[in-house]
């Protein structure tokens, strides 16, 4: 029976202090986005790294998604993006053509569900390359 090894003090302090930093930037990255370049993957990027730091210091998320939330988080994002594509199609006749009054709300939501999906799929790659207790035995 193998133990991980305990971290260490300032990989956790850091980490710790960090995460809530990395959940400002990504707030930013998406506002930015809506108007200038960067937006949902920049942001989803710096989430799953936020989520990364925090599972290599050794704290574990209390909250267990079930599989299939945790599928229906994955495909969000690109369901949003073909979902707001095909209505605009239906509404104003072109594809992602969104209206100007309402742009950068539709813009900054598309973006949101975005973010969280792509910090997901890369959280979910993360731990997919981690040996479960059964294989680590062999």
């Amino acid at each position: 029976n193998r133990s991980r090894p305990f971290p260490g003090g300032a990989l956790d302090t850091l980490s710790r202090l960090l995460a809530p930093v990395f959940v400002l930037v990504v707030f930013y990255l998406l506002w930015v986005g809506a108007h200038a370049p960067g937006g949902a993957f920049q942001a989803g990027s710096v989430l799953a790294a936020a989520a990364v730091l925090l599972l290599l210091a050794g704290l574990q998320a209390r909250v267990s998604l079930p599989p299939l939330a945790l599928r229906l988080i994955l495909v969000a994002g690109p369901a949003a993006f073909l979902a707001m594509g095909v209505m605009l199609l239906l509404i104003e006749g072109r594809l992602l053509q969104f209206p100007p009054q309402h742009a950068a709300r539709l813009i900054l939501i598309l973006e949101s569900v975005a973010t969280l999906s792509i910090g997901a799929t890369l959280v979910a790659l993360f731990l997919g390359g981690r040996p479960t207790h059964a294989q680590e035995s062999r």
